[in-house]
């Protein structure tokens, strides 16, 4: 039987409601709700669905355990002073009338937040947002002077170019890389055998942060970058290519687009035939070729090496266009982007270091099984040491 497709998420919801909500039917529901929430919309719908769906005497563990996380995160948004107190303890009186069915712990939590004690989400959120840091004596949040940090780093003058390549897990690890380097401009030229979707866990959703250009044929890129008056330099293994290194490369053009072709034949013969330069990177051992992604980090890498002036070489105009962009992104509600609207004009000051600070290093997300299993590991070897 082939899943329905609805419109919007209030129609999904008035679909599962008339059809008395199967258990993954409502998981799937109540985890879409989540993600609302923190956007702010839809509350009065949410909570009419938390409502019918405790009303049914054959509600499992799993579904109220969902409701749990609802209403954690209507009072995450509470605790950050993006929707009105009144607003959660409405969904509180909801769940209060059925409040047997919870455990003791949620039971302890939500009678807490009710009355006002919000200390579960001083050093803990139940979502994905964080509250609003200050650094120093300026008053910007930190997420901002992070953003402006990384803007004043990002460079123009180098276009990374895709041609062509057959995995798409290679191509998203040198979006990802290009990223994290500060480069600005991707062009990606679509093979005919694979989607250009972009994976978030490899991606880390950085592709949001680029200016990401694709074309159906080598031809079209070419022009693009002619357009641009860039020159092509194209990484290659032939007898022909220069090593990337001070005497060869001692002038970096105005703009210069670096073209990685795909993993089994490389760059195509129509861009050698269009590049000004044919480069690779000099190695020392019996491997004569690299991994994609491994190849393009190492590349880009020894680009700024070579240039490190080229870094935060963006004109103002577009640093503003792309400023507003990131800081509307980041804001995440209407509230919060319409206080940093000021920033806009007045940009926050930029962070030494954008590194996490110390509180926050070592929080690295570990999945539910994998915490268990090493739990159980320390357990019996606790158990052991302690036998012995």
């Amino acid at each position: 039987m082939t899943k329905p497709v609805y419109n919007s998420f209030l129609e999904e919801v008035q679909a599962m409601q008339a059809e008395r909500h199967t258990t993954p039917w409502c998981m799937a529901v109540l985890k879409k709700s989540k993600k609302y929430i923190a956007k702010g919309i839809h509350l009065d719908q949410i909570m009419a669905l938390v409502k019918d769906v405790l009303v049914s005497p054959n509600v499992s563990r799993k579904i109220l355990n969902r409701v749990y996380e609802v209403c954690t995160s209507f009072y995450d948004k509470i605790y950050l002073q993006e929707i009105e107190p009144e607003t959660g303890n409405q969904i509180l009186d909801i769940v209060f009338e059925h409040l047997e069915r919870f455990t003791e712990k949620q039971i302890e939590y939500m009678t807490s937040w009710k009355n006002g004690d919000f200390s579960y989400f001083d050093g803990q959120y139940s979502s994905k947002q964080s509250k609003p840091k200050v650094v120093g004596d300026c008053e910007a949040p930190r997420r901002l002077r992070f953003a402006e940090t990384v803007l004043q780093r990002r460079t123009e003058r180098i276009i990374v170019v895709l041609e062509q390549c057959y995995n798409n897990f290679n191509q998203q690890a040198v979006l990802r890389t290009a990223e994290c380097l500060g480069i600005m401009y991707i062009y990606i030229i679509s093979p005919e055998t694979t989607k250009n979707a972009f994976a978030s866990k490899i991606t880390r959703k950085n592709e949001k942060y680029l200016e990401i250009t694709q074309f159906s044929s080598t031809t079209e890129c070419i022009a693009a970058i002619k357009e641009q008056n860039a020159e092509i330099w194209a990484t290659d293994l032939s007898p022909e290519a220069i090593p990337m290194n001070k005497e060869n490369l001692q002038v970096l053009p105005e703009r210069v687009a670096i073209v990685f072709g795909n993993e089994t034949s490389g760059c195509s013969e129509e861009i050698l035939q269009a590049s000004d330069k044919t480069i690779y990177y000099p190695m020392g051992g019996f491997c004569e070729s690299l991994n994609l992604s491994v190849a393009a980090a190492l590349v880009l890498n020894k680009l700024f090496l070579l240039f490190p002036e080229i870094r935060g070489d963006l004109p103002e105009d577009k640093k503003s266009e792309i400023r507003e962009k990131w800081y509307f992104g980041l804001a995440r509600t209407e509230k919060r982007w319409a206080k940093w609207q000021t920033y806009l004009e007045t940009p926050p000051p930029v962070l030494e270091n954008i590194r996490k600070p110390a509180e926050e290093r070592g929080m690295a997300f570990v999945p539910a099984k994998i915490q268990q299993r090493l739990e159980i590991q320390a357990k019996l070897m606790e158990e052991a040491s302690s036998n012995e």
